[in-house]
Formats: C-alpha cells, sequence, structure tokens
C-alpha cells in the first residue's frame, strides 16, 4: 500500500474543500422515479425505475465514455472517443452546444456550480473552463503529470460568489486552483494507481479507489484506507447521501457495500457483471442501489445485495447512471 502523505494545506481551506466535494456529485435535489443512463453505444437513455424505455437519443460518435448532469438538473453533458463534449437541455435532450474540448481526449468533466460553464479535464494534463454560452475556451492550463482524473468546482472561502476548482491526476495529487489556474495546496496521496473517486459532504471526506483494490480516505480530521479490499482493480464508486456507506464497484464484476464509519465491507455481491461495474448510484432515499456493467446490464438492489429487477441496455458498456432531477424542488418552488 503507498504511504499516505499528510497535507500541507490550511486546514480551514480542506474544511472548505470536503464539505463542499461531495454535495457537488449529484444535482441539488432529486426523485427516483427515473434514471439516465449513457452507454459506449454512443447513445443516451431515460428508464423509469420499473424498467421501462422512456427514451433515446444519439449523441458522442464512437461511444459516450463520460457523462454528467449539471446541478440544476436541467443541462446534460456527454463526451466520448469523438474528443468532444455534447451539451443537452435535460430531460428533453434538446442539443444545445458542441464543444472541440480535446485532441487528447477528454477525461474528466465538471460543471460550475452556477452551470453557466463547462470544466474539462484532458489525457494531455490540462483543464480546460469553457463558456457554455458562447462554447469558446475562458482559461486553460496543465494541472499534473498524468491524465486529469477527476474536476469538481467547489465554494472558494470567503464565499461572495467565488469559487475553487479541485482536480485529482493520474499522478496521484489532488489539487485546488484558482478559476485563474493559480494554484492554491496540493495532496500528494502518494498513490499513482488511482483510478476514481467521490465524495461524502456528511463525514466531509474523499474517496479514492485504485488498481490494487483499495479504497482511501482523506479529510480534514485524518487520512488512511479501508479494511480489506475489493479483489480486483476499483472501476467506479460512489457514496450514500446519508453518509452511511460507501459502494464501490470492481474490474472482476463485483459490488462492495462499505460501512462509512467501521471502514468494513457490509455487502458483497460477487457477480453482479462479468466484465467489470462501470457505474454507479443509489437512490436519494438511500434503499437502491443501481449498477451498470461491462455486460450492457443495469440493475437494481437492495442495499443488503438482493437484486431487484435486471434490464438489457445492449449497445455497449454503461458509463453513467443518475437520478432525474426534481426542477421544481431543486429550484425551490
Amino acid at each position: 500500500m503507498p504511504a499516505l502523505r499528510r497535507s500541507v494545506a490550511p486546514v480551514g481551506i480542506v474544511a472548505v474543500l470536503f464539505l463542499s466535494l461531495a454535495a457537488s456529485a449529484l444535482p441539488v435535489a432529486s426523485r427516483a422515479d427515473t434514471i439516465v443512463s449513457t452507454s459506449m453505444d454512443g447513445k443516451i437513455r431515460v428508464w423509469s425505475t420499473t424498467g421501462d424505455l422512456i427514451k433515446t437519443v444519439t449523441a458522442n460518435a464512437g461511444g459516450i465514455s463520460l457523462a454528467l448532469l449539471s446541478f440544476d438538473g436541467k443541462l446534460l453533458a456527454t463526451t466520448g472517443a469523438d474528443k468532444k463534449v455534447m451539451v443537452w437541455q435535460y430531460p428533453s435532450l434538446t442539443p444545445v452546444r458542441t464543444i472541440a474540448a480535446s485532441d487528447n481526449g477528454v477525461t474528466a468533466l465538471a460543471f460550475t456550480m452556477d452551470d453557466k460553464q463547462l470544466l474539462t479535464g484532458s489525457a494531455g494534463h490540462r483543464l480546460r473552463v469553457w463558456d457554455l454560452a458562447t462554447g469558446k475556451s475562458t482559461a486553460s492550463f496543465v494541472v499534473g503529470a498524468g491524465p486529469v482524473l477527476g474536476i469538481y468546482d467547489v465554494p472558494a472561502p470567503g464565499g461572495a460568489g467565488s469559487t475553487m476548482i479541485i482536480t485529482l491526476d493520474a499522478d496521484g495529487h489532488l489539487k485546488m486552483w484558482g478559476t485563474d489556474g493559480t494554484s492554491m495546496f496540493d495532496i500528494p496521496t502518494g498513490d499513482t494507481g488511482i483510478k476514481c473517486m467521490s465524495g461524502n459532504f456528511k463525514l466531509q471526506l474523499i474517496y479514492t479507489g485504485d488498481t490494487a483494490g483499495l479504497v482511501h480516505y482523506y479529510g480534514e480530521t485524518g487520512q488512511g484506507a479501508y479494511i480489506g479490499t475489493q479483489g480486483s482493480a476499483i472501476t467506479c464508486m460512489t457514496a450514500a447521501r446519508d453518509g452511511k456507506t460507501v459502494i464501490t464497484g470492481g474490474a472482476d464484476g463485483s459490488i462492495k457495500v462499505w460501512d462509512a464509519m467501521t471502514h468494513k465491507v457490509l455487502t458483497t455481491i460477487a457477480a453482479a457483471h462479468p466484465g467489470g461495474v462501470t457505474a454507479l448510484m443509489v437512490s436519494p432515499d438511500g434503499q437502491m442501489l443501481v449498477s451498470g456493467g461491462a455486460d450492457k446490464q443495469a440493475r437494481a438492489w437492495t442495499m443488503s445485495g438482493d437484486p431487484i429487477k435486471s434490464v438489457a441496455i445492449g449497445g455497449g458498456a454503461i458509463t453513467y447512471l443518475a437520478p432525474q432531477v426534481d426542477v421544481a424542488t431543486a429550484s425551490g418552488k
């Protein structure tokens, strides 16, 4: 296991980072009556939770590798092998804009907190900021020695509407930046095998999953590793909204539900998806887990691992799952 190093960041800034990060992972308010999925066949699909297909739209040529809903749930961004980012109105899936984001391929996506800009990370180690109104790049800077694996936009200390950008790169560094590219601090995790990240705003923690099957956590009060391993490389992860559980998917097709307080495994689903787990989500009420895999199947489970429903997506591995946003609730109407 790689050595874990102490953060050199000021404690106050770290508190802002960990409190804000996981709250950025999903839109503010969501309901579990529909689910959006994307897959490597290049299609966006909207489903009922009973498995009925509501809508299908063809998006990126060559497949969708990444997708993300905006904070207010009104926009969906997708990207793939065509190295373009497509922005869609959601849930109508009306195209809004196509951005030629990177010659090296887009490896990470994030909306800014006001949903007016899009952040992209590339295999060429670069982060770019895009104005969604014009489609033009407003900032571009190198963030690390490896491909960008994750990006978040979070409130800056002092508020007043200002934000900062958090990045995770393949050389194992969690970094915070000003929106102009000014480096603010660096957490060298020592783990160069990181494959994915998630966050827990209830416990103010960042999680990473790596090729050794280890879950690491980083927070204001400390950092460390979970007890046990996935049994294979961790390919995707998420945390429940109540902060009580962390869910990981593995290259061996397994899913594990971990207790966020004891760091121990609560549930193991040994063969959820032959070929590997590629996407995970937890329903807003925390009662249902939905997984997608290389087997082109979406499966719903109880949090104790009992199967509820299986739906054949077809066409390619599933790359993103999220509950549909209740826009009226999210906007406070």
